[in-house]
């Protein structure tokens, strides 16, 4: 059962803390990223500057991945991300596929990855997903980050 929530106007600020990685060398990713930047309690990291790190400490904030599916697979640089990181075990991160071949295969992998390493995935979105519900690129920062703030207040998973 999907639902859709619309935004409100400074439901942001009833979130926690998000941090996402993007892939920076997909142009959709990096549009996506530069949208998501410019709300409050974002934070955008680009995944390719941590390529070199063995651990990835992002405690006290949700996590959001965002990339393009590459034939059903995750890139490496999100998948060295889902490796190395150590963050909240409790809190439920996001996934955002923006595009490619076999999107729902690449959600699949990173959310099983995801589970491997004991984080909790609760808000999956894809590019396909928001066109079938008419959601527009220029909308679908602000519905996401409105079903995670949702989510956050009621504890139950609410958006699309």
């Amino acid at each position: 059962d999907i639902h859709l929530i619309r935004w409100k106007k400074g439901c942001a600020s009833f979130m926690t803390e998000i941090t996402i990685f993007y892939d920076d060398t997909k142009k959709s990713c990096q549009d996506y990223a530069d949208r998501f930047a410019e709300q409050e309690n974002v934070e955008c990291k680009k995944a390719s500057e941590y390529l070199d790190q063995q651990m990835i400490f992002n405690k006290g904030a949700k996590i959001g991945l965002i990339f393009e599916s590459k034939n059903g697979k995750v890139p490496y640089s999100i998948l060295h991300i889902i490796w190395r990181l150590i963050a909240d075990k409790k809190e439920k991160h996001m996934i955002f596929v923006t595009g490619g071949d076999r999107e729902f295969r690449a959600i699949k992998a990173a959310a099983d990855d995801m589970a491997q390493r004991g984080y909790h995935v609760n808000n999956i979105y894809s590019k396909y997903i928001l066109q079938k519900h008419k959601i527009r690129e220029d909308e679908a920062v602000d519905e996401i980050l409105y079903a995670l703030s949702a989510m956050y207040r009621t504890g139950r998973i609410s958006g699309i």
